[in-house]
């Protein structure tokens, strides 16, 4: 745009300087246009200016926009193996997952149908149907238990449940 305007301004100063040359014209015309013509040169010149230094601008911008597209393809390089090492991982533990569901399924075919039947239940109940007794206390519900209760986790002979939540015990 402002190479536009200075190839205006020329135009301008060619006819103005054509009207001095070959025109007759009072002094004070004649004065007039010197004027306008010295004017139009200053403008031009400033133009000039302006659009030296936005050209100069432009190349600027030019190279930090080049520099920031090479940060964003190596950033999205990145993110792309980012997520690529996270579907692997994913994937891995969907492994896990059908491995231990197959080994579960295959050890609950070991564990009596009343036991397996009562697990299940307290798992709908609680996140963690099975607590551990530490200090004398369920650690499911974190109330204490009574002695005996304990006495009969600990002798390990047979399945005790919490007596506050129903919890299946174990001590560790």
């Amino acid at each position: 745009m402002r190479t536009l305007e200075v190839d205006q301004l020329d135009e301008e100063i060619r006819d103005y300087q054509h009207r001095l040359d070959v025109d007759i014209m009072s002094y004070k015309e004649m004065e007039s246009l010197r004027e306008k013509i010295l004017n139009q040169r200053r403008r031009m010149s400033e133009l000039e200016d302006e659009a030296l230094a936005l050209m100069d601008r432009v190349e600027v911008e030019r190279g930090e926009t080049a520099a920031a597209e090479a940060a964003f393809v190596e950033r999205k390089a990145e993110l792309d193996q980012g997520l690529q090492e996270i579907e692997e991982r994913t994937e891995a533990v969907r492994d896990e997952i059908e491995a231990n569901a197959a080994a579960r399924e295959a050890a609950s075919g070991e564990i009596p149908g009343h036991l397996l039947r009562r697990y299940e239940e307290l798992r709908r109940a609680h996140r963690d149907p099975v607590a551990e007794v530490r200090g004398g206390s369920c650690s499911g519900c974190n109330l204490r238990l009574s002695g005996s209760t304990v006495e009969r986790v600990r002798g390990g002979q047979e399945i005790v449940s919490c007596e506050h939540c129903s919890r299946l015990l174990y001590v560790a």
